[in-house]
């Protein structure tokens, strides 16, 4: 009675831990994540991000509160608890409204087949919101084969080091996902993260000690999700990321993104992934709708950074550094934002502002924003310093964010130079920045520019 008053809605808190050893946080997190994915394909339920519930319940608030915040008519808890090979899950929907229990209750299973709990509390769920569980596409939710556990745990840890823009992180991601995949060959999720994590490496200007990260591994990872699952939403998505950034293929990559999104309209990263391709396309109204989109789903996530993005492509700066600034108060340790918000804060004429906010960064960062921001300041020689440096260490790793640097410092020549080569290899950030970097506007007009643009067409019909 109570859902019908109300639009289905309802939120996924994290899973208590109530193991003796408290060894149970990674399976009780990613259980509550799962089942928030469950949920989120479902047509007609909407269920907000789970990472901003994960940050409210942190603040102590009562579960009621909670929902209100989140706009939900509801809110599923549980908690977990393993003695032994034996597993006890408890789940309970909490009415917002009023507070009172709509349904609960206890799945008891061996640690083997833990993992089939998730759908299971999906399923009894959407029964008790009067929801069908069927797919925007009309399709069925289905269950999915379990993972084996040492695999869950190691996807879990991965997933973490992508969501935190930390230091080093998606080095470390991509060997906890490698790991999850050989262990269990048939665990879509794991792949499509391994994907996202094969791309950030790839395109990392500081590649790891040895062979650096073939980008063709990113795609083969993508399809080998989409394959296992085609019901994954993340699968599609990631697959429509690494296509516009690997193959520069547009119209795949948009099919891609659009399939994700009527598989699970309620996964802000498939929302923030199609903004960035929006983006790259020069459709920047549409991008920054789609990245609000993500940050209304989950506004205590990393998707602000996606928003600010999306309006440094629209050339407002000002809205982009709100974002930025947003963005670091819902995840302070995500310290690597303060790159995106050091350049932005250069472009409103606050140099010395950026130097600042860089001077505890990686010298990839760092380096770059001293070039630009000494040149703004009109120490020629401090900016020359730091551009050879720059240039030095990762002028050919990263040829693309090389050229935007020399862009910036009226070096014009040598940034075409470095795009023409950065085209060459097929760097991702000639598909996505090209259309919209700020330090390129001083570049656009040129002939040169003109040819680039046309190479970067031309490479994505060829891909079709």
């Amino acid at each position: 009675r109570a859902a019908s008053r109300t639009p289905p809605s309802i939120a996924v808190l994290p899973f208590d831990d109530l193991s003796p050893g408290k060894d149970q946080g990674l399976f009780a997190a990613g259980l509550a994540d799962e089942v928030q994915g469950a949920l989120g394909a479902v047509a007609g339920l909407r269920v907000p991000g789970r990472l901003s519930a994960v940050a409210l319940q942190g603040k102590g608030l009562p579960l009621v509160e909670i929902g209100r915040t989140l706009g939900v008519a509801a809110v599923l808890e549980g908690s977990v608890r393993r003695q032994g090979n034996r597993l006890k899950v408890v789940a309970e929907v909490v009415n917002v409204s009023d507070g009172l229990r709509l349904w609960g209750r206890t799945f008891e299973r061996e640690l083997t087949d833990a993992f089939q709990v998730q759908e299971e509390i999906a399923v009894a769920v959407v029964q008790a919101l009067d929801v069908k569980l069927v797919r925007n596409d009309g399709s069925k939710v289905r269950e999915r084969p379990p993972p084996r556990p040492e695999a869950y745990t190691l996807y879990l840890a991965g997933k973490e080091e992508l969501r935190l823009f930390r230091p080093g992180g998606y080095v470390r991601a991509m060997d906890l996902l490698e790991r999850s995949v050989s262990i269990d060959p048939a665990f879509a999720p794991a792949w499509a993260a391994l994907a996202r994590a094969i791309l950030m490496v790839a395109e990392d200007a500081e590649q790891p000690p040895g062979k650096p990260v073939d980008r063709a591994r990113a795609m083969a990872a993508a399809e080998r999700a989409v394959s296992l699952d085609p019901g994954l939403a993340d699968g599609w998505s990631v697959r429509g990321l690494v296509r516009a950034s690997v193959a520069y293929d547009l119209k795949g990559a948009r099919a891609d993104e659009e399939r994700a999104l009527l598989l699970n309209p309620n996964d802000p990263s498939v929302h923030a992934r199609y903004s960035y391709l929006l983006s790259a396309t020069s459709q920047h109204q549409e991008a920054i709708r789609e990245a609000r989109l993500a940050t209304e789903l989950d506004p205590l996530a990393s998707w602000w950074t996606s928003l600010g993005t999306a309006y440094v492509g629209a050339g407002e700066p000002a809205k982009a550094e709100e974002a930025y600034r947003r963005q670091l108060e819902v995840i302070p340790a995500g310290t690597l934002i303060r790159a995106p918000l050091a350049a932005t804060v250069i472009e409103r004429g606050r140099p010395a502002e950026a130097l600042a906010l860089v001077a505890a960064l990686p010298d990839e960062y760092r380096l770059w924003t001293e070039a630009v921001a000494e040149h703004r300041l009109g120490h020629p020689k401090l900016a020359a310093a730091a551009a050879a440096a720059y240039l030095a260490r990762f002028g050919r790793s990263d040829q693309f964010t090389a050229a935007t640097m020399l862009a910036c410092l009226g070096r014009r020549a040598e940034a075409f130079d470095l795009l023409d080569r950065a085209l060459a290899r097929r760097q991702a950030t000639m598909f996505t920045h090209l259309a919209w970097d700020p330090c390129l506007r001083s570049l656009r007009g040129d002939p040169r520019f003109l040819a680039l643009q046309r190479g970067v067409e031309s490479i994505g019909a060829g891909a079709r």
